[in-house]
Order: C-alpha cells, then structure tokens, then sequence
C-alpha cells in the first residue's frame, strides 16, 4: 500500500474522523457535493459519486480494506 493508504496517514486519520462521525453527512457528504455542485444532479449525486467510486474499485480496496471486507462478507451471506 502507497503512503497515501497507510495507517498513520493523514488522509487515513481522516477516513477514521469520518467513520467516527455521528452526523458523517452534514459534515463531510453534503458540503462535498455542494462544492462539486452535484445537489442538482439525479439523486442528489449519489448516482454520479456511485459510479466514480465504481471506476476507483481496486484503489477503495487498497484504501479501506476493512470495510471492502466487510462489504465481501455481508455479500456473501446474502448469496449463499
């Protein structure tokens, strides 16, 4: 993993504020869609972020292997 994905990296200590966010939306989700003025976009951009998050697949998996994982596993139960 580059040291973008490392445990100590501010980009990680930053994931980790986010996750321990109560109210994770209003802080970070809305103003980020304000400022890439997608609040117009269908969906309130979930469709646009969604397929950008697609594209950026194996790089999620390097960034946040925990939860990729935890999404794998949760999958898995479902499908059997």
């Amino acid at each position: 993993m580059g040291p973008r994905g490392h445990a100590g990296s501010p980009q990680a200590r930053e994931r980790a504020d986010i996750r321990n966010e109560r109210d994770a939306k209003e802080h970070y989700y809305d103003p980020y869609v304000d400022q890439r003025g997608l609040r117009s976009a269908p969906y309130g951009g979930r469709a646009i972020l969604a397929e950008e998050a697609a594209r950026r697949y194996e790089r999620l998996r390097q960034l946040c292997p925990e939860d990729i994982g935890a999404l794998h596993d949760a999958i898995a139960k479902v499908i059997g």
